[in-house]
């Protein structure tokens, strides 16, 4: 579910809008799916209702947000499962991702960093990050060039062999 505004999951699959969900009680039952948000006014509970419908029908539910979207990182950041970052050495990245990583202390949920384009140790990343290494698994991602191909190419990453291991330790 992808709340960002600039979504590029229509470069992969099929996508959904919000809205088309929302209003419907049948739920496409594919491999991979992607909705995106298509009313900015939605509401944090009827995002939370969306997230309830399709865990219905999807064992992994992937909530996308913007790096500045603090108001759904708080609401939800309590409720997940899993956190996952997607991070570089850069100075953008660290000074954007911090903020929602530095000191991040969350009972029974897995942090999960994943590593693009860094040769930084795990301590030297969750530093970076302000992130307790004993706390995360540091997830490095392989194969960026079969993963850009992809998306140029418009090929499902549910179909694709070379995009699938490289996150196969994803879920």
């Amino acid at each position: 579910l992808d709340l960002t505004q600039k979504s590029n999951l229509s470069k992969y699959t099929s996508v959904y809008n919000l809205s088309e969900i929302i209003n419907n009680d049948i739920i496409p039952e594919n491999d991979y799916i992607g909705i995106v948000q298509d009313e900015v006014t939605s509401s944090m509970q009827g995002i939370e209702d969306i997230l309830e419908k399709l865990a219905k029908h999807y064992k992994f539910i992937i909530l996308l947000i913007e790096d500045n979207d603090r108001e759904t990182y708080d609401y939800f950041i309590d409720k997940a499962i899993s956190v996952n970052f997607v991070v570089d050495d850069t100075d953008n990245s660290v000074n954007k991702l911090k903020p929602l990583t530095d000191n991040l202390v969350l009972s029974n949920t897995a942090i999960q960093v994943m590593n693009m384009y860094t040769d930084l140790t795990p301590i030297e990343l969750c530093d970076m990050y302000g992130l307790d290494v004993t706390r995360c698994k540091i997830i490095n991602i392989p194969r960026m060039n079969e993963i850009r191909r992809a998306s140029r190419e418009g090929r499902d990453p549910a179909l694709n062999d070379d995009v699938k291991v490289a996150f196969q330790n994803l879920l």
